[in-house]
């Protein structure tokens, strides 16, 4: 009886013992690797006996059960310096799709963020209610620049080109101007009578605003392109972990995200 206690007692230390002697065998991943693994992402801090320690984008230290580390699906994302990233774009039906598609690549390839090999393609995804859908794939260095930040500046200088060249982006919900106004006519009058009611910017004297984006491929809102993580401040990655003091059963190495 007392074993059997005892054996329900330590179960979850045992495993988690053995799952980290796995771990450092197997070695799925390094110090310093960008992984994905149970809900959570960020970059390798270290592994005692008990969990695995990871820095989140958001600046937090997270522990992870070395027993649900080995258990769960494991995405590392800086095992390879290319990473691929997908966007969407929609079209409306009277513009020439193999056109659009051209000049989506053209703005892509001029991107200094974007690899060339692979080379960025846009493929037709769907054909919906008001929009013809397309995908934009293409690979950036995941070690150095975010996804999200490139994402970003790729979907404003697309934006951009097709308003440039007169490629339609309708919605579903349809916005109608009249720059001459909308004529009003009473029942009770002829139609001399007609008046036009002024309703849009220019008919009233006041500016249209401007659709026009900036050509830059960071803008000081997007932050720059690089990779958030190695933007973290110094006292958050560097701060004192309590059982990292218990050992580290990882390589200790130069980060991938240095280098």
């Amino acid at each position: 009886m007392i074993g059997i206690v005892l054996g329900f007692a330590f179960r979850d230390i045992a495993e988690n013992f053995l799952a980290s002697l796995m771990l450092s065998i197997r070695r799925p991943f390094r110090q310093g690797d960008v992984i994905g693994v149970a809900g959570f992402e960020g970059v390798v801090q270290t592994m005692n006996t008990r969990s695995t320690i990871l820095l989140t984008i958001d600046g937090n230290h997270v522990q992870i059960p070395n027993a649900t580390v080995f258990k769960s699906t494991i995405v590392n994302y800086t095992a390879g310096p290319a990473r691929r990233v997908t966007t969407d774009v929609g079209i409306g039906y009277d513009a020439s799709i193999g056109d659009t598609q051209r000049l989506i690549v053209e703005v892509l390839r001029g991107h200094e963020a974007i690899l060339n090999e692979p080379p960025p393609m846009v493929l037709v995804d769907a054909l919906g209610p008001a929009t013809v859908s397309l995908k934009a794939h293409f690979w950036i260095d995941g070690r150095t620049l975010s996804p999200h930040r490139v994402r970003s500046s790729a979907l404003r200088l697309i934006k951009r080109a097709l308003v440039e060249h007169g490629v339609s982006m309708p919605d579903e919900a349809r916005e109608v101007i009249f720059p001459q106004g909308v004529p009003l006519v009473r029942m009770d009058d002829t139609r001399s009578n007609v008046s036009p009611v002024q309703t849009s910017a220019a008919a009233q004297g006041r500016p249209a605003a401007s659709t026009a984006e900036p050509d830059t491929e960071a803008t000081s809102a997007e932050g720059g392109l690089g990779n958030e993580i190695s933007e973290l401040p110094q006292d958050i990655a560097n701060a004192t972990i309590p059982e990292a003091a218990s050992g580290n059963l990882l390589s200790r190495q130069v980060p991938r995200r240095d280098q």
